[in-house]
C-alpha cells in the first residue's frame, strides 16, 4: 500500500464518521439548510463506505480478476465511485445553497457536512491511487505507516475543528 492510500483510508473513515454525526434525522432538521447539510453529509456516508469497499476488493481480490480475465474491475470501480462524487458535486442544486450558506453564518451541521465531503472526495483521490497499481510494489515500514495514519488523523481533525469554528455554534 502506498503512503496515499494510507492516508487516503484514513480520511475516508475520518469522513465517514464526521458525516455520521453530522446527519439529522429529518423530523429533526427545523430549517431547510440543515435539510441539505443532512443530505450532504448522507451523501458523505454513502460514498465513504462505497470507497472504502471498493478498495478492500482492491485490496484483496484484483489479482483474481485479472487472473480470471476480468482485468482491473476494482480501479474501474473506484474511477466510478469517485465520478460519481464529482457529478453530485458539480450537478446537485444544492450546493449552490450551501454555498451561499457559508457565506451567512452557518449552522454547525452544514459545515461538518462540507467538510466531510471534502474529505471523503479528497479520501477517494489519494486511494484511487491503489486501485490502479498492482498489488505488491513494495512494503512501507510499519514505524512508516503508523506516521501516514497520524497525519491522515491530523488531517482530519484539522478539517473537523475548522468546521466547528466556522460553524455558528447553533446546535447539531
Amino acid at each position: 500500500m502506498t503512503a496515499a492510500a494510507i492516508v487516503g483510508s484514513v480520511l475516508l473513515v475520518g469522513g465517514a464518521a464526521i458525516s455520521a454525526f453530522s446527519v439529522e434525522p429529518r423530523t429533526a432538521a427545523t430549517q431547510e439548510i440543515d435539510n441539505l447539510g443532512s443530505v450532504l453529509s448522507l451523501f458523505s456516508l454513502v460514498f465513504a463506505i462505497a470507497a472504502l469497499v471498493t478498495l478492500t476488493i482492491a485490496l484483496r481480490w484484483s489479482t483474481t480478476f485479472r487472473i480470471n480475465g476480468l482485468g482491473n474491475l476494482p480501479a474501474v470501480g473506484m474511477a466510478v465511485v469517485l465520478a460519481l462524487e464529482i457529478l453530485i458535486s458539480r450537478a446537485w442544486d444544492g450546493i449552490d445553497d450551501i454555498a451561499q450558506c457559508l457565506h451567512d453564518n452557518p449552522p454547525t451541521a452544514v459545515t461538518l457536512a462540507v467538510a466531510s465531503w471534502a474529505l471523503v472526495v479528497t479520501g477517494t483521490v489519494l486511494v484511487l491511487c491503489i486501485a490502479f497499481s498492482p498489488p505488491y510494489r513494495w512494503t512501507i515500514p510499519l514505524r512508516s505507516r503508523i506516521i501516514y495514519v497520524a497525519i491522515g488523523i491530523l488531517i482530519c481533525c484539522l478539517a473537523t475543528a475548522f468546521a466547528l469554528d466556522l460553524g455558528s455554534g447553533q446546535p447539531i
